[in-house]
């Protein structure tokens, strides 16, 4: 897909919580972009076990209680883990 590591970001937002760059939480919506990778940008809710998941990942990635950064990290790894990212 050619999407380079260092591109992956994340936004999260809340219908009950106002506070720009706290950690998700269950039933959060998180919105993930990934540069020149489309089908990876969209937003997803939190899941009831304190994950998201996006098309082509096999597993969900832990996003409760993650921090912006630490979020953002996962979703890397996730993306190397399974291939997806090319020469990240």
């Amino acid at each position: 897909m050619g999407a380079n590591a260092d591109t992956a970001r994340i936004n999260g937002t809340s219908g009950q919580r106002e506070s720009a760059g706290a950690d998700p939480r269950v039933d959060d919506l998180v919105a993930v972009s990934v540069y020149d990778a489309p089908e990876l940008t969209r937003t997803e809710r939190v899941e009831a076990d304190g994950t998201i998941h996006l098309p082509l990942l096999k597993n969900g990635i832990q996003a409760a209680g993650a921090m912006p950064r630490d979020l953002e990290a996962n979703i890397v790894e996730a993306l190397k883990t399974e291939q997806i990212l090319v020469d990240p």
